[in-house]
């Protein structure tokens, strides 16, 4: 099934596997299109664990002959006994979908720690903030209010 499965996957990314297939047993380990950071790939594991409920590893190796030192980062699926073609064929869809959404998952990551971080800057609770936002001074905390 591993074998299978990193076949598949390096045939549906486009991309390759990291072991020839006599020295794979319970694990494949096909590089990720297009990851070369590390907060790609935590943020593309939180995509797949929030929409799909899919938990896989992943892992960077330093990419041979690189000039610039880039990362290249790899899932590495195990095959339980349970696990079918189905599940494999899921995953490799997961990934290519959870690529397209990394940009503005990233995004969204980005102003939710931002708005947090001015929240507890300015010591704000979330209906401040709401309140904040609706722009009239009149539905501002008096605070808050130009003077």
């Amino acid at each position: 099934m591993a074998v299978w499965a990193q076949r598949h996957l390096a045939q549906l990314w486009q991309t390759e596997a990291l072991l020839p297939d006599d020295q794979t047993a319970a694990m494949a380990h096909v590089r990720l299109p297009g990851v070369y950071f590390k907060s790609d790939a935590d943020a593309l594991s939180d995509l797949l664990k929030k929409r799909h409920r899919i938990h896989v590893m992943f892992f960077g190796l330093p990419m041979l002959g690189s000039p610039e030192g880039r990362t290249a980062y790899w899932v590495r699926p195990c095959f339980q006994v349970y696990i079918t073609h189905e599940d494999v064929e899921a995953l490799g869809q997961a990934v290519l979908e959870c690529l397209d959404l990394l940009p503005a998952f990233k995004a969204a990551q980005l102003w939710r720690k931002n708005l947090q971080s001015h929240r507890s800057s300015h010591n704000l609770t979330s209906t401040a903030a709401v309140s904040i936002t609706c722009g009239a001074s009149t539905c501002m905390p008096a605070a808050h209010r130009p003077v």
